[in-house]
């Protein structure tokens, strides 16, 4: 009935002045009647009826809609101080936009990697098996065995492919699935079907993403194709919009079934090797069964898998190892996703820093609100006297707040919508881009809004301290205006700056930790010299070169890169150095011996052409180089590290000695010619690995299975190159694809996760110190007002003006000592919560803390100096007569 009533209330407002003005009328009629003059009768009836806005005011409260125009009442009384204290409106809207909207922004990215269901039908009852890669024979038994547990199991992978669509080839992700992918997610296709157990030629699915920017929408897109690796596919379907399968924060374009095409990278066969770990595996479980249930089921069921795909030719030693792997299911509402576990623990501690902001932001609001709310004393006091209820005034402060903190969310989903996409750029790399779909959901919009309501309520709780418990009109009496400031007051002010600082401290501290770890780590040495080096990324196996061919190709290749200008070397690999390929390990032995069954002879390993360490500045210690005689009918060769050198043949010569790699059949001895510098193998952050260098010329089957990869040493920039190269390959073959990068990009790439946590620690600690010490400036620019008379005083007196300076800057050191303190006691008990994510260093840092404390000193001495300096110029005279 009270909605029926707020619809229908200018309706009752029109209906209730019409029978104010007809019982006015009736009034005055009746007083004529009696004899009265007109104009008497008419001003005796609007007396005997009494107020007209009190009779309306009683009626709207019986009707219950009064509070409507006391909210309106309220907002427009906002909006007018708003507007009339523009600076203080504009300060509290950039604080709020700054503290919500940064924590907005965290929360977002953490919300749509990390905490956001699948956008799929009863997401709690998908699982995923731990570990969190199998072998596709473990995936046909996991799912034969399985029946009673499972309604479904499917196997997925993602590659990133050369996608041709059109008359453009790009790179994109492609997701490749099992017939059961879409069945037991229980998907259906926008337009067309999805993949089933009958596809047996090459066909695809695209996202509705794909089919809105790569193909315009096309209504006849289902029949048509779209070329995977140089392989025509057909697209049989579209995914409805939002659909991103089952890894959070990447997006395929395609979906296609796991046997469609050629693995030509691969040097076995992925679908016959029980060994090989490629596929995630994921099921639904079957209705009322718990995960736990499931578990213990599974238990049963893992060995028997193993028993099965393990093959009987191992050694015992391996396959006993085989059988001993450990698995069990996960939840899997939320997925599973590289892009999470990745970018999982810095967004939580992202999230930790920025809830920490937004304390400071919180507090130096509350700092600024307590101050204003002290200014309008007076004014509260006035009203109260005049009969306002304190019930009212509390109304009225409440109201001031959410409507300033409503708009400051408004705002901050504003800058929210910038920062995650700005995060998401930062957090993206060439080959590996982070898509999330819908950044600013519902759960975002409710964090947003309810940040905001919680501010308004601490503001508000602060603005109706006075009026709630404060004597009405105390402050109106000529006596109650005391000399100096409020102690109660100063005391609240004190708290909130030292809460302040401690916060500030501790964000610092983590800026200035995650700062120097950067530093330290693209400062360490890779044990090589990756500038100017250009990283050339070539497919000559899917244009269907092999054997000789391949490697005639290869060479010209090559030559035709030493002819660009500013080229100064050439190499190949089948690894690059720190570029995220891949890896190839294995056992190595000393001499013929036998291998361990321990992973203590475990070693790197990667095939090069000669002139890869002169290419890439990598220092050769002893022995010679790869060269033309180390062809495949010479002597087996190869180059050590000199930690292979130091670990395998301590305080022995290494040239010479021979070490073997693989077993039975596959069985290679290899001659060690040279040794060369330790040097990183895939990442920065990785300790310098052991490495054994063979010659591609006599890795055969490795080079007709991987792409080789060329490096060139230029004398400038090699992005200069980088259309030369393209245009000399092109013209070599123009059906083999090429993607040059600059080395130092990838490794830049590789560095993404560190240098996002660093750039937005340096920010948040920035931030926080910048409110921190403007709370700081404010107290002591307050605490001089209210003490002018006494200042002026003392200096009337004769004090000298610089120990005045020291007594006003000294009313600093309390919060700011206090604030140091427990800023460094919290930062020396928050740092093990981040230490996976520094290098080279502990989160007991005691430089770093050093740094933090003179910093944060600094700026505090620099902002409580002006106030102070402002106090010892008060002219003595002025102040008196003012007093």
């Amino acid at each position: 009935m009270r909605w029926k009533n707020i619809l229908s209330r200018r309706r009752r407002e029109r209906d209730l002045d019409a029978e104010i003005r007809q019982h006015i009328a009736i009034e005055e009629r009746q007083r004529i009647d009696r004899g009265e003059d007109p104009a008497d009768a008419r001003a005796n009836a609007r007396r005997d009826f009494g107020n007209v806005d009190l009779v309306k005011e009683v009626t709207r409260d019986a009707w219950g809609t009064a509070w409507i125009d006391r909210l309106i009442a309220d907002v427009r009384y906002a909006i007018r101080l708003a507007a009339r204290n523009k600076s203080f409106a504009v300060t509290v809207l950039l604080i709020l936009t700054l503290g919500i909207g940064a924590s907005t922004t965290v929360y977002a990215l953490l919300n749509a990697l990390v905490l956001r269901d699948l956008p799929v039908s009863s997401p709690e009852e998908l699982v995923w098996l731990k570990d969190p890669s199998f072998s596709y024979p473990i995936f046909q038994e996991v799912r034969e065995q399985s029946g009673d547990l499972f309604q479904g199991v499917f196997a997925w992978t993602i590659e990133n492919t050369n996608v041709e669509w059109s008359d453009i080839t790009e790179r994109a992700h492609t997701l490749y699935v099992s017939d059961e992918f879409y069945s037991t997610l229980r998907q259906n296709a926008l337009l067309g079907r999805t993949l089933n157990s009958t596809d047996v030629g090459p066909v695809a699915v695209i996202s509705f993403e794909a089919w809105e920017r790569r193909l315009h929408k096309d209504p006849s897109v289902v029949g048509k194709t779209v070329s995977i690796e140089r392989v025509p596919f057909t697209i049989v379907g579209v995914m409805p919009k939002g659909f991103f399968g089952v890894a959070a924060g990447l997006a395929p374009e395609l979906t296609v079934p796991l046997n469609a095409i050629e693995w030509p990278r691969d040097a076995r066969n992925r679908f016959q090797s029980p060994t090989s770990a490629w596929l995630h595996i994921m099921g639904r479980l079957n209705p009322g069964l718990s995960i736990l249930q499931a578990n213990l089921q599974f238990r049963q069921i893992w060995p028997r898998v193993l028993e099965t795909v393990t093959p009987l030719t191992e050694t015992p030693d391996r396959r006993a190892r085989y059988l001993s792997r450990q698995t069990e299911l996960m939840p899997g509402r939320n997925g599973f996703s590289r892009v999470r576990n990745q970018f999982g623990d810095p967004l939580w501690t992202l999230m930790g820093l920025v809830v920490l902001l937004l304390v400071v932001a919180s507090v130096s609001l509350a700092n600024l609100w307590a101050v204003r709310t002290s200014a309008r004393r007076r004014e509260i006091d006035l009203r109260l006297a005049l009969g306002a209820t304190r019930s009212r005034i509390v109304r009225q402060l409440f109201t001031e707040a959410i409507f300033i903190t409503a708009i400051g969310a408004v705002l901050s989903l504003l800058f929210a919508g910038w920062g995650t996409a700005l995060l998401v750029r930062l957090l993206s790399t060439g080959e590996d881009p982070v898509t999330i779909a819908e950044p600013l959901d519902i759960r975002v919009l409710t964090f947003a809004f309810t940040m905001s309501i919680a501010i308004a309520a601490i503001l508000s709780f602060i603005s109706a301290l006075r009026p709630a418990f404060k004597r009405s009109g105390a402050d109106l009496q000529p006596e109650a205006r005391a000399v100096g400031y409020s102690r109660p007051a100063g005391k609240l002010r004190f708290v909130l700056v030292t809460c302040q600082v401690t916060v500030a401290v501790i964000l610092v501290a983590g800026a200035v930790l995650f700062g120097r770890s950067l530093y330290r780590l693209v400062t360490v040495d890779p044990g090589f010299n990756a500038k100017n080096v250009l990283i050339v990324e070539m497919d000559p196996l899917l244009a269907g070169y092999r054997d000789a061919a391949l490697t005639s190709f290869y060479e010209r290749a090559t030559d035709s890169f030493r002819t660009i200008p500013g080229v100064e070397a050439v190499s190949l690999s089948a690894y690059p150095p720190l570029h995220e390929q891949g890896a190839w390990t294995g056992s190595i032995q000393v001499d013929g011996g036998t291998f361990s069954s321990t992973g203590n002879s475990s070693v790197y390993f990667n095939t090069i052409s000669p002139g890869y360490f002169s290419t890439i500045g990598q220092t050769l210690l002893s022995g010679r180089d790869f060269n033309l005689q180390d062809r495949e009918n010479g002597v087996r060769t190869c180059i050590i590290t000199e930690s292979i050198a130091r670990d395998f043949f301590p305080g022995q010569e290494a040239i010479g000695r021979t070490i073997s790699v693989g077993r039975d059949k596959q069985r290679q001895n290899l001659e060690i010619i040279g040794i060369v510098r330790d040097a990183k193998y895939r990442r920065l952050q990785e300790p310098a690995r052991r490495i054994a260098y063979f010659p591609y010329a006599q890795q055969g089957e490795v080079v007709n299975s991987k792409n080789l990869l060329a490096e060139i040493r230029t004398s400038g920039r090699p992005e200069r190159i980088a259309g030369e190269v393209q245009r000399k390959l092109k013209d070599l073959d123009p059906s083999v694809l090429v993607r040059p990068e600059p080395l130092n990009k990838g490794i830049r790439d590789s560095l993404v996760i560190e240098r996002v946590v660093a750039a937005l620690s340096v920010f948040l600690g920035g931030a926080a110190l910048l409110l921190a010490t403007a709370s700081l400036y404010g107290l002591l620019s307050y605490n001089v007002s209210q003490r002018t008379s006494e200042i002026g005083l003392r200096l009337a007196l004769g004090a000298d003006r610089s120990e005045v300076l020291w007594i006003v800057m000294s009313q600093s050191l309390v919060p700011l000592l206090a604030g140091l303190v427990l800023g460094v006691w919290a930062s020396l008990s928050l740092g093990r919560f981040v230490e996976k994510l520094l290098y080279g260093m502990t989160p007991r840092d005691i430089a770093g803390l050093t740094i933090t404390v003179v910093i944060v000193l600094t700026v505090a001495v620099v902002a409580s100096y002006f106030p102070a300096r402002r106090a010892v110029r008060i002219d003595p005279m002025t102040a008196l007569r003012h007093e």
